[in-house]
């Protein structure tokens, strides 16, 4: 640790302490779905469904949490359509104006009688394609998963009948357990805040969806997210982080401890680069991206600029979303006098980080 923050004092052009301290610096929201974002607007010939929170008639207190959980638990169903791309919660506030949805997913629900009474409308352009009623035992019941996995079938009948059938078994099967959902739906808007004062927030609802139902992936993953969202906060702030990817990756191996069920879609995509040689899966990419920011470090440290340039640049392969080292690479390309280069790295830096200006 003494070598690094050598490098960063000698070797580096310094940053503004005083600048990085600026509340505001990075839109956090914009940042941690740009790489999600990014693989949407790539996708073509793909139809594009955006799910919308569902409007609570009955306001009974404790029930909130469901004009986020029900649809996102339709978004992951409805994910696994292979000729429609999903758009939900954050994401969709971040997306290109390019990308315009052609279906929309809304509804509302109603709380009487220990029945929740679910109305989900599938619109095309605002014009209502079909409706659906559910009834479903509520609180605690499994038929929440089974009666909303029913409606997100006959969904993909009219806009993917092609759809990867494994993957929504595991969707089905993430968990009997109502509480251990509620608890990280409510773990999960807690994170996407982005805000640091609320880490202890989240992760209690994490601890408690876990406490619920130890083998909820979804609860570990939610828990990832908040500890890499630290990490990336912490190090654009030039403050200790290493430690958040540490809680990451223990995260990441109790997980693989105690899943007893088919893989979640979404998790080789966001965590896991395979190694294509050896087909294996390597640890998660924030991780990865670190280790070749460290190498950078070190490569600068001894003046090779042009291979900590290079190191700089695998870990931005990994963590597009990290503005210091756009920051760090753009110094490196003008030690070696790449003006262009420079010049497209301090870019990139200030688009994610515009108070390293």
């Amino acid at each position: 640790m003494k070598r690094v923050t050598i490098i960063l004092s000698f070797v580096l052009i310094a940053i503004s302490s005083k600048a990085l301290a600026v509340d505001n610096c990075i839109n956090w929201g914009k940042t941690m779905t740009m790489v999600h974002v990014g693989e949407l607007q790539k996708a073509s010939g793909k139809k594009t469904v955006l799910l919308q929170s569902f409007d609570d008639f009955t306001k009974v207190p404790g029930d909130d949490w469901l004009a986020y959980g029900i649809p996102s638990l339709l978004a992951d169903y409805l994910s696994t359509g292979r000729d429609i791309s999903v758009l939900f919660g954050t994401m969709s506030k971040y997306t290109s104006s390019a990308v315009s949805p052609n279906y929309i997913v809304n509804g509302m629900y109603q709380h009487t009688q220990n029945q929740l009474r679910i109305f989900i409308k599938l619109l095309d352009k605002r014009a209502l394609v079909k409706q659906w009623q559910l009834n479903i035992p509520y609180p605690q019941n499994k038929q929440f998963f089974e009666m909303l996995g029913n409606a997100s079938l006959d969904i993909l009948a009219l806009l993917s009948p092609h759809y990867e059938n494994e993957q929504f078994k595991a969707v089905r099967m993430a968990t009997p357990s109502v509480p251990a959902y509620m608890n990280y739906i409510k773990g999960a808007l807690t994170y996407e805040r982005f805000e640091p004062e609320t880490y202890e927030i989240a992760t209690t609802w994490f601890d408690e969806s876990k406490k619920a139902d130890i083998n909820y992936m979804k609860a570990y993953i939610g828990q990832m997210d908040m500890d890499i969202f630290m990490a990336l906060y912490n190090k654009q702030y030039k403050k200790p982080y290493s430690a958040y990817l540490e809680k990451a990756e223990k995260e990441w191996n109790a997980m693989n401890k105690f899943k007893m069920r088919t893989p979640l879609p979404d998790i080789p995509r966001k965590y896991m680069i395979k190694d294509k040689g050896k087909g294996r899966a390597l640890t998660n990419r924030f991780l990865i991206g670190n280790g070749f920011f460290i190498a950078g470090l070190t490569e600068a440290g001894q003046k090779n600029y042009v291979g900590a340039a290079s190191q700089f640049e695998f870990a931005l392969a990994h963590v597009p979303e990290d503005a210091i080292t756009w920051y760090y690479l753009s110094q490196m390309r003008d030690k070696t006098g790449n003006a262009r280069q420079t010049a497209d790295a301090r870019v990139k830096a200030f688009e994610i980080n515009r108070c390293l200006q």
